[in-house]
């Protein structure tokens, strides 16, 4: 999968992908989860214009949303497949 910083459209289509198991997620949706992240402090936005760009806060946070993802994909098997 992609790492690094991600747009809302960028992470929209990379959950969709096969990779993550296809899931769907309308992109109102995904900002606002993404507004909730940043208000907790996991997310920082960096400004290009009109598109705003995600980054995660800590290679700590990193590591626990590899680790959540990797542990998804065991529990259900067709995860990442």
């Amino acid at each position: 999968h992609q790492s690094g910083p991600l747009s809302a459209g960028e992470l929209q289509a990379e959950l969709k992908s096969k990779k993550r198991g296809g899931l769907t997620i309308e992109q109102s949706a995904l900002s606002h989860q993404l507004k909730v992240l940043r208000d907790h402090g996991l997310v920082w936005v960096e400004r290009h214009g009109r598109q705003r760009i995600y980054h995660l806060k800590d290679m700590h946070i990193a590591h626990i949303v590899h680790d959540l993802l990797r542990h998804a994909e065991e529990c259900v098997p067709d995860i990442g497949k």
